[in-house]
């Protein structure tokens, strides 16, 4: 067998590696159900197979014989045997890991629901259940709150704003009134004495019964006291939650 025509063998193999790297990347990187992973799986595999059928022709061509090409030549029929080991590999790989991605999902799903529901909990009181109510895209623009009775009670979102160290991500209720019920920090990286102040009790039940009016630091005629020496952060936290509240009237 000629170079070239093992060229061919060497690409079918390649190729078959390089689709087993992919189906990886694609399943930690990407959401993707197992028909999606699967039918990449399989596209990289046909062509892997495409190689070898054209290093296949291109030695018949050479050789004038199949038998030859089939019979005589220990390369090709190596090359073939290696590459149905790896398409069986690459088969069960991404079937293992579409499996394997599609269990975990769904069970992050059931955590994430659950510690979504005890962080609400904590600013809609009275509400035991949470509904999600979607944009166009089918993002979570903020979620209803009911009570056990099934009685709407309020609604609860987060929102997130540029604080004075990185993003700061807060969760927050209101009533029907649009009064606020409850806000606590999710996450934030403010300095530590001064805006991570922002996430202890003292600062946050200043919220609780304020309407959107009275929404503003004291400084601006509001109800909220800005933490000395934390201006930005305790801004962002009144600019995040009045920038929810306000998507949440227009809509």
């Amino acid at each position: 067998m000629v170079e070239k025509e093992l060229k061919f063998y060497y690409a079918a193999l390649l190729l078959g590696i390089i689709g087993a790297l992919c189906i990886l990347v694609f399943m930690v990187g990407h959401s993707m159900t197992t028909m999606m992973v699967m039918g990449f799986g399989m596209f990289l595999i046909m062509l892997g197979v495409l190689s070898l059928l054209y290093g296949i022709y291109a030695d018949y061509k050479r050789t004038g014989s199949l038998r030859e090409t089939f019979g005589v030549t220990d390369e090709l029929i190596e090359a073939i045997g290696t590459i149905a080991k790896l398409t069986l590999i690459v088969i069960v790989a991404a079937a293992a890991l579409a499996v394997t991605y599609e269990a975990t999902q769904e069970q992050l799903k059931i955590t994430s629901a659950g510690v979504e529901s005890e962080i609400f909990s904590r600013v809609v009181s009275g509400a035991t259940s949470f509904k999600a109510v979607m944009d166009e895209s089918e993002e979570a623009i903020y979620y209803e709150a009911y009570d056990d009775a099934g009685n709407l009670v309020g609604y609860a979102f987060y929102s997130e704003i540029m604080g004075c160290q990185d993003v700061i991500k807060i969760a927050g209720g209101i009533d029907l009134d649009y009064r606020v019920t409850g806000v606590t920090i999710v996450r934030h990286l403010e300095t530590p004495g001064l805006g991570a102040k922002i996430a202890e009790p003292e600062f946050q039940e200043q919220f609780r019964g304020v309407t959107i009016e009275e929404l503003r630091l004291t400084k601006d005629d509001g109800k909220i006291d800005a933490i000395t020496g934390a201006t930005i952060s305790s801004q962002a936290v009144v600019d995040a939650m009045r920038n929810k509240i306000e998507e949440i009237q227009r809509d």
